[in-house]
């Protein structure tokens, strides 16, 4: 049996939330995540399995076709501790497949600043921002049917709780994870994959 090695990565986020106030009480508008990168090298999923077919014996590269990659975004009540598994009490949206292990939704030399919007995922809001949330961003393998637990097909997922004001300048976020592919008895030490997702997140009016 394969003994796993663990090894540690970065999970980087930017962030923008603005927001424009309708009443004193009221806000009515949008929560708004872009998504701009991803890198997955291996292919792998959370649980360190391949998104489709086996490993190569030697290299212990996903040896098949590639993830086909899609993202799922909940957003919620501040909360100390974080449940995934709750209800999205603010809302929540997706995005289509947007790539494969690796891909970039920058736009073209002529133009490197501007996104595709493709990535773009807006959760409609009518209440007061609250100043505090929660937003749990996960990143899935739309599977071709091979599998029967849709828990198996996520890749990555990351919880971000804070507290921002309408206006409030670009954000870095970053976030730890372990990951690494499985290691044969014997074999040295492994390489490094990196596993990162970047996004852009914002709150516009109605």
């Amino acid at each position: 049996m394969w003994n796993r090695t663990r090894i540690r990565n970065r999970f980087p986020i930017v962030c923008l939330l603005l927001t424009l106030w309708t009443e004193v009480s009221r806000s009515t508008g949008y929560f708004e995540l872009q998504m701009i990168s991803v890198e997955n090298v291996n292919g792998e999923l959370a649980d360190g399995e391949c998104c489709d077919g086996s490993r190569d014996p030697e290299d212990l590269r996903c040896t098949r076709d590639q993830c086909d990659t899609y993202f799922k975004v909940c957003l919620k009540e501040y909360q100390i501790e974080v449940n995934h598994k709750g209800t999205c009490t603010f809302g929540e949206g997706s995005t289509h497949v947007l790539g494969g292990n690796t891909f970039s939704l920058k736009g073209a030399k002529n133009n490197p600043n501007k996104v595709d919007e493709a990535g773009r995922i807006s959760i409609p809001f009518e209440f007061a921002w609250p100043r505090t949330y929660t937003v749990i961003v996960e990143a899935w393998d739309w599977d071709n049917g091979t599998r029967t637990s849709k828990e198996e097909l996520l890749i990555e997922r990351h919880a971000h709780t804070g507290m921002i004001n309408p206006g409030a300048p670009w954000q870095l976020l970053e976030h730890d994870w372990a990951r690494g592919p499985p290691r044969l008895p014997g074999q040295g030490a492994l390489r490094r994959e990196l596993l990162r997702q970047q996004v852009q997140q914002t709150l516009r009016p109605a």
